[in-house]
């Protein structure tokens, strides 16, 4: 808050240099104020320009990852999305793995008669 006092002969003319004097701060602080807004919208612009940079940065970075992993993302996908942990790799993996025992159990027995 500002306080102001003018000493002037004249009650009238004291009023208006104060009107006047007041108009002038308040366009000044008006122009002080737009300044201030115009450097935070410059430092946000830079700021979302920075992340959008960093957004591509990790899309491209995940997109060759995924290239790299191929077809079988789709299946790490399924895994990571099923919550349980297996795909079809993993069910196939299950089953060859009970036929290799089953096989395993038959040949035991072969041995042995």
């Amino acid at each position: 808050m500002i306080y102001l006092s003018v000493v002037e002969e004249a009650p009238e003319r004291a009023v208006e240099f104060t009107r006047q004097l007041c108009d002038r701060l308040e366009e000044r602080l008006k122009l002080l104020r737009n300044e201030r807004y115009s450097n935070i919208v410059l430092e946000l612009t830079k700021t979302v320009k920075l992340a959008e940079q960093a957004l591509d940065a990790s899309t491209s970075e995940l997109q060759n990852t995924e290239k790299k992993i191929g077809p079988d993302l789709v299946e790490l996908r399924v895994m990571t999305d099923s919550g349980t942990g297996s795909g079809t790799l993993s069910g196939t993996l299950n089953d060859v793995a009970g036929e290799l025992r089953q096989a395993k159990a038959i040949q035991v027995e072969v041995e042995a008669r």
